[in-house]
C-alpha cells in the first residue's frame, strides 16, 4: 500500500495535480489504426498497426504497447452490415493489476502492432469471428486500464481516453 500511495504522489508532483477536468471538445490524444494491409486471406491472422500520439502541451502516461482485449478495443462491422461482436472468453495477456506504462512528452507518439484475435467458438479463446468473406469496417478505441493505479482516473498526467480513431477497413476473401 504504501508503495501504491508513494505512486500517486510522485504522480502528483509530475503533473501538480491528478484531475483537472477532461476536454471532450480537444482530446489530448490522437489514435491512428489500420489494418497492414487491405486484404486478408480466411483464417489469415488480421494485423492492425497503430500509433498513439500527445497531441496536448502536457506529459501523458499511456500503455507501453497497447492490445487489443486490454487498452484498444474494436468496433467491427461486417459484410452483411451488422456488428461483429465479440466470441468467447475475455482476452488479456496481462497479469491482474499489471501493466507498463511510459511518459508520453508533447507531439511524441507510440506506434507498434497488435492482432484482432479471431474466434467463431463462444467457449473458445475469445476474438471476433471473421469468418465471412467481404469488407470489414472498424473504429478502434485507445483507453488506458483503471487498474493501472487501482483508482478512478481522469484527463490529466493519465491519458484516460477514450480515444477513438478513424473508421478503417479490410476484406477478408
Amino acid at each position: 500500500m504504501k508503495m501504491k500511495s508513494a505512486m500517486l504522489a510522485v504522480l502528483i508532483l509530475i503533473n501538480g495535480g491528478l484531475c483537472v477536468g477532461q476536454n471532450k471538445a480537444h482530446p489530448t490524444m490522437h489514435l491512428y489504426a489500420k489494418p497492414t494491409k487491405s486484404h486478408f486471406k480466411r483464417g489469415e491472422t488480421v494485423t492492425l498497426s497503430y500509433s498513439l500520439t500527445n497531441t496536448s502541451t502536457a506529459r501523458r502516461l499511456v500503455g507501453a504497447s497497447p492490445a487489443i482485449g486490454s487498452e484498444i478495443s474494436l468496433e467491427i462491422t461486417g459484410p452483411n452490415a451488422k456488428s461483429v461482436p465479440w466470441e468467447g472468453a475475455v482476452y488479456n495477456d496481462r497479469t491482474p493489476g499489471v501493466i507498463e506504462l511510459v511518459l508520453l512528452f508533447p507531439t511524441r507518439q507510440i506506434s507498434g502492432t497488435t492482432i484482432i484475435p479471431t474466434s467463431c467458438n463462444p467457449l473458445g479463446e475469445g476474438g471476433y469471428c471473421l469468418d465471412k468473406p467481404g469488407r470489414y469496417v472498424a473504429t478502434a478505441s485507445y483507453r488506458t486500464s483503471n487498474e493501472a493505479f487501482g483508482i478512478s482516473t481522469c484527463d490529466s498526467l493519465i491519458a484516460a481516453g477514450p480515444y477513438r480513431s478513424e473508421p478503417f477497413e479490410f476484406w477478408i476473401d
